[in-house]
């Protein structure tokens, strides 16, 4: 069961990752057609590429990274509530 709720959270995780490169490389692509190689940028317009060029880096290095660490467990007992945390959250 494990590994099925693992599965169903990578294949979700894959599909919003997806969905996000996709809206960045867009937006470098948008700025590209915008901006023309050898045209001179303001600084502002430099930041802005910078920026787009950072924010689909950070994507590709998240998916890369992509670890499931599982998830938490609330239970109920005797009218109190307790948490279960993943082991990497427990306070030693």
């Amino acid at each position: 069961m494990l590994c099925r709720l693992q599965k169903e959270r990578r294949k979700r995780w894959a599909e919003n990752q997806r969905g996000a490169v996709a809206e960045a490389v867009a937006a470098v692509a948008a700025f590209a057609r915008a901006h023309p190689p050898g045209s001179t940028l303001t600084e502002e317009q430099k930041k802005k590429k910078e920026e787009l060029e950072a924010r689909v880096k950070l994507l590709a290095e998240l998916d890369e990274k992509y670890e499931d660490l599982g998830g938490c467990c609330l239970r109920f007992q005797s009218f109190q509530l307790s948490l279960r945390l993943p082991r990497f959250l427990r306070v030693r």
